[in-house]
């Protein structure tokens, strides 16, 4: 599917190396603690200030007719940058409608000023744990076979795992000793997906930076093996924040 406001085709088919990192992921039984699968209760609408125009005293009014127990002055608009969250509050479908009629007729476009509602998606697991950013639904398994949504979460949600731990060496690090990354982690060490081996003429740049403690000794490095690899890849291309039709999101601004 190809989002016609951005030109972004989602979802995309796992290949090369995430596809095998997802076979990796099932036979070491990562579903059996992590779940895929962010749950959503609801929307909210923020009222975005796309354009501040020639007259701050215009939106002022429009905001304190929004919310009359608001407090804001000409110079705060001033210092507003433009594609700042307006500060109403959260908004619900209901007083969208409201507040749009009331920036329409505060005559926000003929001081050149203009107002945009982002449609918000919430709930735990978005707003609170920051594991996603909308719901997810069947089209994000689309490529999946078989698709692992889990059932527990022994350890968080990996949905959009890609965005938000891109770093490669993280996800060595996690999967050799996730106490090295995540303090407290409850998560066993994969240490079966990695290798000590001699260094050669140069350190391999895949080469663990791990503490004395743990380092394997002098001439010696650890270094993962081509299935931690292609976990790990695998893991990268988890990233679920495109909007769809049925999981509708305020598109990401360029």
């Amino acid at each position: 599917m190809r989002d016609e406001t951005t030109g972004a085709v989602y979802p995309v088919e796992p290949l090369g190396l995430a596809q095998q990192g997802a076979e990796v992921y099932r036979a070491n039984g990562c579903y059996a603690c992590h779940s895929q699968q962010v749950r959503q209760t609801g929307y909210r609408f923020n009222a975005v200030l796309e354009k501040a125009g020639t007259d701050p005293d215009v939106v002022t009014r429009a905001l304190r007719q929004a919310n009359p127990r608001l407090i804001v002055e000409e110079a705060e608009l001033f210092a507003m940058a433009e594609g700042e969250v307006l500060p109403l509050g959260p908004i619900n479908l209901h007083r969208r409608g409201t507040l749009e009629k009331v920036f329409s007729d505060a005559g926000l476009e003929a001081v050149e000023a203009k107002v945009r509602f982002d449609l918000v998606p919430t709930g735990p697991d978005i707003q609170e744990r920051g594991w996603g950013k909308r719901g997810s639904v069947a089209a994000d398994y689309l490529y999946d076979d078989p698709a692992m949504p889990g059932s527990l979460r022994i350890g968080p949600d990996l949905s959009n795992i890609g965005d938000r731990m891109p770093d490669r060496m993280w996800h060595l690090l996690h999967l050799y000793r996730s106490r090295l990354v995540v303090e407290k982690s409850m998560m066993p060490d994969h240490r079966h997906l990695f290798e000590k081996r001699r260094v050669g003429d140069e350190p391999s740049p895949l080469a663990l930076p791990l503490p004395e403690e743990l380092h394997p000794g002098e001439g010696w490095e650890i270094v993962p093996k081509p299935e931690a690899i292609a976990l790990v890849a695998y893991l990268q291309s988890l990233k679920s924040g495109q909007p769809l039709f049925e999981a509708p999101m305020a598109a990401p601004s360029n």
